[in-house]
């Protein structure tokens, strides 16, 4: 657990960390390997989000229960740098599969556009 001063200086650390790898990862030239960069940069931006909440995002981890907030976008964008990286692989779950049903996904497609029914935000089962 850390206080919000020490969140912010872990942030700052993290992004130097994330700058550093990319300056790497280019000279490397392994374009799936370049790719950590963009999942590193999304997991501080989710992270310096929370900490603007006062969320303390360094107890947001599978081993404590609590999950790190993340916008649907944000999640998409995770797996396709996942997908990139592991080929056709994502672990996260899309928001369309957590937050509505397929009948339900399909009709506000059709209604409304795949881009404003991931923006909706509507959970399962309500109207």
């Amino acid at each position: 657990m850390m206080t919000k001063r020490e969140r912010k200086k872990a942030l700052k650390q993290m992004q130097a960390v994330s700058d550093g790898f990319y300056d790497h990862a280019v000279k490397i030239g392994v374009h799936p390997f370049i790719e950590f960069c963009g999942l590193m940069n999304e997991y501080i931006k989710a992270c310096e989000a929370a900490n603007a909440k006062g969320i303390d995002f360094t107890e947001c981890n599978t081993h404590t229960g609590q999950q790190l907030p993340m916008a649907p976008y944000n999640v998409e964008y995770v797996n396709e740098k996942l997908e990139c990286i592991f080929t056709g692989r994502s672990v996260m779950a899309r928001i369309e599969d957590i937050l509505f049903t397929k009948s339900a996904v399909t009709e506000l497609k059709h209604r409304v556009g795949t881009l404003e029914v991931i923006s909706a935000g509507i959970l399962k089962g309500k109207s």
